[in-house]
């Protein structure tokens, strides 16, 4: 119970306050946060007992939930209070439900709500990476076109197994080759070669109007440790046409990954932290 804060579903009438909360973050920190005016959304909020402000709030999209914050008390007391209403309400059982938000308010926020019930099956965390100015590479990186649909199936497979820990191959391969398809029709992948040999595979999306953002990305592991080479896999990237007038954002996960991203001139923004739960 806070004397400051209440926590509770916001309304419609809350949709101003929401659209504050938003503008007020940096664009790091709200990565997948969608607008405050999107109909297909559920939002959960500490707003102040002594007005309409909302001090954090988590948008829910289906079994995602994305955290923004602006006052990290309120994010202390949203953990306690959605682990409260859950309790009075039920939750949803044998779905996955994934949490996610920049590292130091997801730390707050679990801090109340860690005893859900649910078994944690992955909790990972990544540093945000930015790059504004390309450079010259040996190796050969474009958008990638249909006739690299096999590769893109499966390395965003891989890329799904690591993150997520199911194979999207195994547990729907229509679906998930049906995706690829449309990813590269829309134009939103790439692939870097080196001497025909895969190197990197992307998958691009614009998280807002100035930004792109990589994800997933995939490196085959036995090439890692090649910190060099995927530097030169990622340097060009920030100057091909689908970035274009955008910073370019990825996230590094693991120490090699950001040693090479270091290398090819991109600086670290932001860690996020993403919690996975099953039950």
């Amino acid at each position: 119970m806070s004397d400051t804060w209440i926590c509770r579903q916001l309304r419609e009438t809350d949709r101003t306050e929401i659209a504050r909360l938003i503008a007020s973050s940096d664009v790091q920190a709200r990565l997948y946060v969608r607008e405050a005016q999107a109909h297909d959304l559920w939002w959960f909020g500490s707003v102040a007992r002594d007005g309409g402000l909302v001090g954090a709030a988590l948008q829910v999209e289906g079994t995602t939930a994305t955290l923004i914050e602006a006052v990290p008390e309120a994010t202390h007391v949203l953990g306690h209070g959605l682990l409260q209403h859950q309790k009075m309400v039920g939750k949803d059982h044998g779905d996955r439900h994934v949490v996610r938000g920049p590292a130091a308010a997801m730390a707050r926020f679990w801090q109340g709500f860690q005893h859900n019930g649910r078994k944690v099956v992955a909790d990972r965390t990544a540093t945000l990476h930015a790059a504004v100015v390309a450079a010259p590479s040996r190796l050969d990186v474009r958008l990638a076109d249909v006739t690299d649909h096999k590769l893109v199936v499966e390395f965003l497979g891989e890329a799904t197994l690591e993150a997520r820990g199911f194979d999207p191959r195994r547990t729907g391969r229509e679906a998930h080759e049906r995706r690829c398809l449309q990813v590269l029709q829309a134009g939103c992948a790439f692939v870097a070669r080196d001497g025909g040999a895969a190197v990197l595979v992307a998958e691009l999306g614009y998280p807002t109007a100035d930004t792109a953002l990589l994800e997933p990305w995939f490196v085959p592991r036995p090439l890692r440790s090649r910190k060099r080479l995927i530097a030169q896999a990622l340097a060009p990237l920030p100057g091909l046409a689908a970035v274009a007038g955008r910073t370019l954002l990825a996230f590094a996960d693991g120490p090699d990954l950001a040693e090479a991203m270091a290398l090819a001139g991109w600086t670290a923004r932001a860690t996020y932290r993403t919690i996975e739960m099953q039950g």
